[in-house]
């Protein structure tokens, strides 16, 4: 019988216990997690992405994928500002809304409950006339009914949501029309949205980023909407009815058909999604956004990008010879960094005089930092043409 020695023995262990080693570091299975109410944005949140010049594949679906994120560029970022949807313009036509995000006029109006998360509406802003186009009206207000729900919670592998909602926009419009040959006056118009949702959460993984490594779920939702012109006629004796605008008044191939497809990867306690691509039909990734806290800048100073401390304006941005900036913050000094983290110019403003002059600065992408009396510290994107 072959008997083990101290020796021996020890080096069995040794080799089994490297073999374990190795037989895990290839079969590990990443937990799957699941997102609730707790992981998403609300009011008062602010959330910011920055883009960047993604070059890989389409990041697959299915189970246990590692996924790499490792640009880290900051140059161009986007700031997403929730509030309540009663503080916004538009809010009493979204009622059941909990929160709304706005841009330039535009509106996005969302419910967020234990049960999921749902668009509730958008408002378009064409601006005054129309935008030049001589419309009646200066925004378009769409409630969706029913509401697109987006995710359920708790969300996991395996979600499959499909909804459909539609939404109709009244407006005054006051013309003569000819419909097969017969005059139709017109008191008022209406356009009318479908809107087809699939949102499926089918991978997960882990996601590595420049600034960690963290569990994701993969999210693809595909969004179409779809939109009808029709019109209040009254023709000759009979009633005035609703009508489809007749197509020898406008070609129906001119309407637009709004089609996007988005994959984000979500990660707990984030708020927002901490990566999102755009795809095209043939699945090809066309833009990138990274949350940019999971980033690192792009800088010899090696420091972990944040949340904002104060939220502050520059103007004119683009800008020429001077910059001036505004904010509800005292604001103590103000530094201007070179995409790769070179400190271009630094200045302490004196007496509420918060303008710089950039006329030394070349034409290029610069980011400005900006520090309040406190010592909390934001940036943003600062461009210099000539």
């Amino acid at each position: 019988m072959y008997t083990f020695s101290p020796s021996k023995l020890y080096l069995f262990m040794k080799k089994a216990g490297i073999a374990l080693l190795l037989l895990f570091a290839t079969n590990h299975v990443w937990a799957q997690i699941s997102l609730n109410l707790s992981d998403m944005a609300g009011p008062g949140d602010v959330i910011i992405n920055s883009s960047q010049n993604y070059s890989g594949t389409t990041p697959p679906a299915g189970s246990n994928i590692s996924y790499s994120f490792l640009e880290s560029d900051t140059t161009f970022q986007d700031t997403i500002v929730f509030v309540t949807a009663a503080s916004t313009p538009f809010g009493a036509s979204f009622p059941t809304s909990t929160m709304a995000t706005g841009s330039f006029g535009n509106y996005g109006y969302y419910k967020l409950d234990n049960t999921g998360l749902s668009i509730t509406g958008f408002v378009f802003d064409f601006g005054d006339g129309g935008g030049g186009l001589g419309l009646p009206f200066s925004s378009a207000v769409f409630p969706i009914n029913p509401e697109i729900k987006v995710l359920n919670f708790p969300a996991t592998m395996g979600m499959n949501i499909q909804s459909q909602g539609t939404s109709s926009f009244e407006f005054p419009f006051d013309t003569v029309i000819n419909v097969n040959g017969i005059p139709a006056t017109i008191t008022k118009a209406r356009i009318n949205a479908t809107i087809l949702d699939t949102s499926t959460i089918d991978g997960y993984g882990n996601a590595e980023f420049v600034g960690g490594t963290i569990p994701v779920l993969r999210n693809i939702q595909s969004l179409k909407m779809t939109f009808k012109i029709q019109v209040f006629a009254k023709i000759s004796i009979l009633p005035a009815v609703w009508i489809d605008l007749p197509t020898n008044i406008l070609d129906p191939s001119l309407i637009p058909v709004i089609s996007t497809k988005t994959l984000s990867f979500w990660a707990n306690g984030k708020n927002s999604a901490v990566a999102e691509f755009t795809l095209d039909s043939s699945n090809n990734v066309t833009s990138a956004n990274y949350l940019k806290e999971m980033l690192l800048l792009t800088s010899n100073r090696s420091l972990l990008s944040v949340r904002p401390d104060f939220e502050f304006q520059a103007a004119p941005n683009p800008a020429l010879n001077d910059v001036s900036f505004s904010s509800d913050a005292i604001l103590k000094k103000v530094k201007i960094f070179s995409v790769t983290g070179q400190k271009m110019l630094e200045k302490d403003f004196q007496l509420n005089e918060y303008r710089v002059r950039v006329d030394a600065l070349t034409t290029g992408v610069y980011v400005a930092e900006l520090e309040n009396e406190r010592g909390g510290k934001s940036q943003k994107r600062l461009i210099i043409n000539r």
